[in-house]
Protein backbone atom coordinates (compact mmCIF):
# COMPACT_ATOMS: atom_id res chain seq x y z
CA UNK A 1 0.00 0.00 0.00
CA UNK A 2 1.39 3.52 -0.68
CA UNK A 3 2.36 5.77 2.18
CA UNK A 4 0.36 9.04 1.68
CA UNK A 5 1.81 12.13 2.42
CA UNK A 6 1.74 14.20 5.37
CA UNK A 7 1.83 17.59 6.19
CA UNK A 8 3.49 18.90 9.37
CA UNK A 9 3.79 22.66 10.23
CA UNK A 10 7.31 23.04 11.75
CA UNK A 11 7.96 25.76 14.20
CA UNK A 12 10.90 27.95 13.39
CA UNK A 13 11.56 31.75 12.22
CA UNK A 14 11.66 32.66 8.44
CA UNK A 15 8.94 30.92 6.23
CA UNK A 16 9.74 28.11 3.91
CA UNK A 17 7.56 25.50 2.14
CA UNK A 18 9.57 22.21 1.48
CA UNK A 19 9.03 19.19 -0.04
CA UNK A 20 10.81 15.67 0.95
CA UNK A 21 11.02 12.45 -1.73
CA UNK A 22 7.71 13.34 -2.90
CA UNK A 23 6.18 10.35 -5.37
CA UNK A 24 3.56 10.66 -7.42
CA UNK A 25 2.45 7.66 -9.90
CA UNK A 26 -0.72 7.83 -12.68
CA UNK A 27 -1.40 4.05 -13.82
CA UNK A 28 2.36 3.14 -15.15
CA UNK A 29 3.34 6.38 -15.23
CA UNK A 30 5.78 7.61 -12.58
CA UNK A 31 5.15 11.81 -12.79
CA UNK A 32 7.88 12.40 -9.41
CA UNK A 33 10.04 10.10 -8.14
CA UNK A 34 11.41 11.40 -4.53
CA UNK A 35 11.59 14.95 -5.59
CA UNK A 36 13.12 17.22 -3.02
CA UNK A 37 12.15 20.92 -3.21
CA UNK A 38 12.38 23.88 -0.75
CA UNK A 39 11.15 27.35 -1.56
CA UNK A 40 12.45 29.73 1.45
CA UNK A 41 11.69 33.19 2.71
CA UNK A 42 13.24 36.36 0.72
CA UNK A 43 14.36 33.97 -2.14
CA UNK A 44 12.83 33.44 -5.65
CA UNK A 45 13.27 29.56 -6.45
CA UNK A 46 12.46 28.64 -10.02
CA UNK A 47 10.61 25.34 -11.37
CA UNK A 48 12.32 24.24 -14.73
CA UNK A 49 11.00 21.10 -16.95
CA UNK A 50 9.60 20.29 -20.32
CA UNK A 51 6.34 19.81 -20.95
CA UNK A 52 5.36 16.27 -18.69
CA UNK A 53 7.99 16.66 -16.57
CA UNK A 54 6.16 16.87 -13.33
CA UNK A 55 6.05 20.75 -12.24
CA UNK A 56 2.45 20.88 -12.39
CA UNK A 57 2.00 18.17 -10.36
CA UNK A 58 4.23 19.14 -7.98
CA UNK A 59 2.56 22.49 -7.46
CA UNK A 60 -0.98 20.77 -7.12
CA UNK A 61 0.92 18.59 -4.52
CA UNK A 62 2.52 21.87 -2.43
CA UNK A 63 -1.17 23.50 -2.53
CA UNK A 64 -2.74 20.21 -0.79
CA UNK A 65 -4.57 19.90 -4.12
CA UNK A 66 -3.41 16.09 -4.79
CA UNK A 67 -2.42 13.23 -2.96
CA UNK A 68 0.93 12.14 -3.31
CA UNK A 69 1.93 8.26 -3.15
CA UNK A 70 4.34 9.13 -0.82
CA UNK A 71 6.24 11.69 0.79
CA UNK A 72 5.95 14.70 3.33
CA UNK A 73 5.64 18.37 2.79
CA UNK A 74 6.63 21.00 5.52
CA UNK A 75 5.45 24.33 5.85
CA UNK A 76 6.89 26.49 8.33
CA UNK A 77 5.81 30.12 9.51
CA UNK A 78 7.30 32.88 11.92
CA UNK A 79 6.92 30.36 14.44
CA UNK A 80 3.13 30.27 13.82
CA UNK A 81 2.15 27.43 11.91
CA UNK A 82 -0.97 28.11 9.94
CA UNK A 83 -4.07 25.53 10.23
CA UNK A 84 -3.87 24.64 6.76
CA UNK A 85 -1.38 25.16 3.42
CA UNK A 86 -4.67 26.94 2.20
CA UNK A 87 -3.98 29.48 4.73
CA UNK A 88 -0.42 30.79 3.98
CA UNK A 89 0.10 30.04 0.09
CA UNK A 90 -1.47 32.30 -2.88
CA UNK A 91 -1.24 30.50 -5.81
CA UNK A 92 -1.66 31.38 -9.60
CA UNK A 93 -2.86 28.31 -11.83
CA UNK A 94 -4.97 28.05 -14.69
CA UNK A 95 -7.91 26.38 -12.77
CA UNK A 96 -8.99 28.66 -10.59
CA UNK A 97 -12.52 28.18 -11.91
CA UNK A 98 -13.36 31.85 -12.49
CA UNK A 99 -17.51 32.43 -13.40
CA UNK A 100 -16.43 33.64 -16.84
CA UNK A 101 -19.65 35.83 -16.77
CA UNK A 102 -18.54 38.38 -13.99
CA UNK A 103 -16.62 41.39 -13.96
CA UNK A 104 -12.97 41.68 -12.45
CA UNK A 105 -14.35 43.88 -10.27
CA UNK A 106 -17.25 41.35 -9.06
CA UNK A 107 -14.46 38.72 -8.48
CA UNK A 108 -12.14 41.25 -6.34
CA UNK A 109 -15.02 42.18 -4.00
CA UNK A 110 -16.29 38.43 -3.90
CA UNK A 111 -12.35 37.98 -2.89
CA UNK A 112 -12.04 40.75 -0.71
CA UNK A 113 -15.26 39.23 1.43
CA UNK A 114 -13.64 35.65 2.01
CA UNK A 115 -10.46 37.43 3.31
CA UNK A 116 -12.45 39.86 4.96
CA UNK A 117 -10.01 42.43 3.43
CA UNK A 118 -10.74 46.27 3.70
CA UNK A 119 -11.09 48.17 0.57
CA UNK A 120 -7.54 50.05 1.00
CA UNK A 121 -6.17 46.33 0.93
CA UNK A 122 -7.82 45.56 -1.94
CA UNK A 123 -6.71 48.92 -4.04
CA UNK A 124 -3.22 48.63 -2.80
CA UNK A 125 -3.34 45.28 -4.59
CA UNK A 126 -5.04 46.74 -7.40
CA UNK A 127 -2.29 49.40 -7.61
CA UNK A 128 0.54 46.72 -6.92
CA UNK A 129 -0.86 44.90 -9.95
CA UNK A 130 -1.97 47.50 -12.23
CA UNK A 131 -5.22 45.94 -12.97
CA UNK A 132 -7.53 48.87 -12.58
CA UNK A 133 -8.28 49.02 -16.96
CA UNK A 134 -9.99 45.36 -15.81
CA UNK A 135 -12.63 45.86 -13.14
CA UNK A 136 -15.12 46.75 -15.81
CA UNK A 137 -14.25 43.49 -17.93
CA UNK A 138 -16.00 40.03 -17.72
CA UNK A 139 -13.58 37.06 -17.36
CA UNK A 140 -14.24 35.69 -20.75
CA UNK A 141 -13.68 39.20 -22.78
CA UNK A 142 -10.48 39.34 -21.50
CA UNK A 143 -7.09 38.12 -23.58
CA UNK A 144 -4.71 35.43 -22.35
CA UNK A 145 -2.39 37.87 -20.69
CA UNK A 146 -5.13 40.43 -19.18
CA UNK A 147 -6.66 37.27 -17.54
CA UNK A 148 -2.96 35.92 -16.41
CA UNK A 149 -2.57 39.43 -14.79
CA UNK A 150 -5.60 39.01 -13.02
CA UNK A 151 -4.84 35.50 -11.85
CA UNK A 152 -1.60 37.22 -10.73
CA UNK A 153 -3.74 39.64 -8.80
CA UNK A 154 -5.75 37.28 -7.00
CA UNK A 155 -3.13 35.03 -5.61
CA UNK A 156 -2.10 37.78 -3.56
CA UNK A 157 -5.79 38.37 -1.50
CA UNK A 158 -4.77 37.78 2.03
CA UNK A 159 -1.58 38.64 1.80
CA UNK A 160 -0.07 35.66 1.82
CA UNK A 161 3.72 34.59 2.79
CA UNK A 162 4.36 32.00 -0.11
CA UNK A 163 3.42 32.32 -3.05
CA UNK A 164 3.30 30.14 -6.13
CA UNK A 165 3.20 30.95 -9.35
CA UNK A 166 2.66 28.33 -12.15
CA UNK A 167 3.60 29.32 -15.67
CA UNK A 168 2.75 33.25 -15.07
CA UNK A 169 4.54 34.41 -18.30
CA UNK A 170 2.51 32.33 -20.58
CA UNK A 171 0.68 35.19 -22.64
CA UNK A 172 2.37 38.15 -21.75
CA UNK A 173 3.84 40.53 -23.91
CA UNK A 174 7.46 41.64 -23.36
CA UNK A 175 6.14 44.53 -21.09
CA UNK A 176 3.89 42.54 -19.27
CA UNK A 177 7.27 40.04 -18.63
CA UNK A 178 8.95 43.32 -17.22
CA UNK A 179 6.01 43.85 -15.04
CA UNK A 180 5.40 40.27 -14.01
CA UNK A 181 9.50 40.34 -12.71
CA UNK A 182 9.32 43.78 -11.02
CA UNK A 183 6.29 42.15 -9.15
CA UNK A 184 8.37 38.97 -8.01
CA UNK A 185 11.38 41.19 -6.82
CA UNK A 186 8.99 43.83 -5.05
CA UNK A 187 7.67 40.22 -3.38
CA UNK A 188 10.85 39.19 -2.52
CA UNK A 189 12.09 42.29 -1.06
CA UNK A 190 8.87 41.93 1.07
CA UNK A 191 9.99 38.64 2.44
CA UNK A 192 8.01 36.39 0.81
CA UNK A 193 9.00 33.03 0.05
CA UNK A 194 8.44 32.78 -4.11
CA UNK A 195 8.00 29.75 -6.39
CA UNK A 196 8.18 30.05 -10.43
CA UNK A 197 7.45 27.73 -12.70
CA UNK A 198 8.56 28.98 -16.39
CA UNK A 199 9.31 27.62 -19.78
CA UNK A 200 11.05 31.62 -20.49
CA UNK A 201 14.22 30.15 -19.09
CA UNK A 202 16.37 33.47 -19.57
CA UNK A 203 13.63 35.49 -18.53
CA UNK A 204 13.28 33.51 -15.03
CA UNK A 205 16.89 33.40 -14.81
CA UNK A 206 16.82 37.34 -14.40
CA UNK A 207 15.36 37.49 -11.14
CA UNK A 208 15.74 33.66 -9.33
CA UNK A 209 17.96 32.78 -6.89
CA UNK A 210 18.06 29.28 -6.76
CA UNK A 211 16.36 26.62 -9.37
CA UNK A 212 15.15 23.28 -9.49
CA UNK A 213 15.42 21.35 -12.92
CA UNK A 214 13.03 18.30 -13.36
CA UNK A 215 13.09 16.12 -15.92
CA UNK A 216 10.44 13.24 -16.52
CA UNK A 217 9.60 13.18 -12.53
CA UNK A 218 13.45 13.53 -11.43
CA UNK A 219 15.15 16.32 -9.85
CA UNK A 220 18.64 16.73 -12.23
CA UNK A 221 19.72 19.74 -10.81
CA UNK A 222 18.52 21.68 -7.51
CA UNK A 223 20.81 24.83 -6.42
CA UNK A 224 21.76 28.31 -7.01
CA UNK A 225 22.21 30.66 -9.96
CA UNK A 226 24.78 32.93 -10.82
CA UNK A 227 22.83 34.62 -13.82
CA UNK A 228 20.44 34.31 -16.35
CA UNK A 229 22.23 32.69 -19.02
CA UNK A 230 23.57 30.44 -16.69
CA UNK A 231 19.32 28.63 -16.11
CA UNK A 232 19.74 27.83 -19.89
CA UNK A 233 22.93 26.40 -19.73
CA UNK A 234 21.88 24.44 -16.45
CA UNK A 235 19.13 23.42 -18.41
CA UNK A 236 20.73 22.13 -21.53
CA UNK A 237 23.45 20.30 -19.77
CA UNK A 238 20.80 18.27 -17.42
CA UNK A 239 18.50 17.42 -20.81
CA UNK A 240 21.82 15.90 -22.56
CA UNK A 241 22.64 13.81 -19.57
CA UNK A 242 19.19 12.23 -19.05
CA UNK A 243 19.66 11.52 -22.65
Amino acid sequence: MPQHATVEPQTGSGVSLTARKITKTFKSLTALDEVNLTVRRGKITGLVGPNGSGKTTLIRILLGNLRPDSGVVLFEIDRQPPLSRGLGIGAQTDVLGLDPSMTGRAILAYFATIYAMTDAQVNQIIELTEVAGLLKKRIKSMSTGQRRRFEIALALFGDPPCLLFDEPLNGLDPDAINWFNNLALELRGRGKAVLISSHILYELGKIADDVTIIQQGVVRYDGPIASADEVEELYRQTKEDWR
